[in-house]
């Protein structure tokens, strides 16, 4: 059995960090990720419904956000992401 790999709000913050940097080091203004994969590294969102569009924004200077249709609204404002501030 894989021991189960808990992943902390540090850890979270540290990947949209390095993210940002990268983005500012070759010129980007954004990067934009779509995929349950991408939420769940980058932001530590699981279970997700991959049937309709959910994108997840990252900017070199401020904090990320999702683009979804509205009816995922709740999902979002119930994540910790929300509360903490950046990234």
């Amino acid at each position: 059995m894989a021991p189960s790999i808990l992943l902390t709000q540090a850890d979270v913050r540290n990947r949209v960090v390095r993210v940002q940097n990268a983005i500012k080091e070759v010129g980007m203004d954004l990067l934009v990720l779509h995929g349950t994969a991408n939420h769940l590294f980058f932001a530590g969102l699981d279970g997700l419904p991959e049937v309709r569009p959910i994108f997840l924004v990252i900017w070199p200077s401020s904090a990320s956000a999702f683009i979804s249709p509205r009816i995922e609204t709740p999902t979002y404002h119930s994540h910790e992401m929300h509360r903490r501030g950046r990234g």
